[in-house]
């Protein structure tokens, strides 16, 4: 599996707690990433009417779901092992501002921390060959996970 199909599943993960089991059985389980960019993601639908329901109907929801942000930042870091490196670096700096802003919010504080574990844990993979699509893919997998 690649990194689009990878994280079109986690949207519709996401999707599936936002709308009916019969509304994501008909309308957005069917949906297949075709291709994508730093501007642009392609999805196949079957008609003509699935794309017009999609898009009056639950174009906002998946857009709301971050995976159009997710894609123009991930993208364009997976050539280039860098910028992927100074990417999960200022993502720590974030991390780490945002657990010092969240200091009185336990609830909050705690799930900053436990992203910046997960941040600190995946960078020592990107000294190693590893394929940069797979480790996003891994990465994003497992900060989404903090918020299910």
């Amino acid at each position: 599996m690649n990194s689009l199909n990878e994280i079109w599943n986690l949207v519709k993960q996401q999707l599936a707690d936002e709308v009916s089991a019969v509304s994501f059985d008909s309308w957005i389980k069917p949906i297949e990433p075709v291709s994508a960019d730093d501007t642009k993601f392609t999805l196949k639908v079957s008609s003509g009417l699935n794309k017009n329901m999609i898009m009056s109907k639950y174009f906002s929801l998946i857009e709301e779901n971050g995976v159009f942000q997710a894609l123009k930042t991930v993208f364009p870091l997976e050539s280039n092992r860098l910028l992927a490196d100074d990417f999960v670096k200022e993502l720590k700096d974030v991390l780490l501002i945002k657990v010092k802003e969240n200091i009185s919010f336990k609830e909050s504080q705690k799930e900053y921390l436990m992203m910046y574990d997960i941040v600190c844990d995946m960078e020592s993979l990107l000294v190693t060959n590893i394929n940069l699509s797979l480790f996003f893919t891994s990465l994003t997998s497992r900060l989404m996970s903090i918020k299910n």
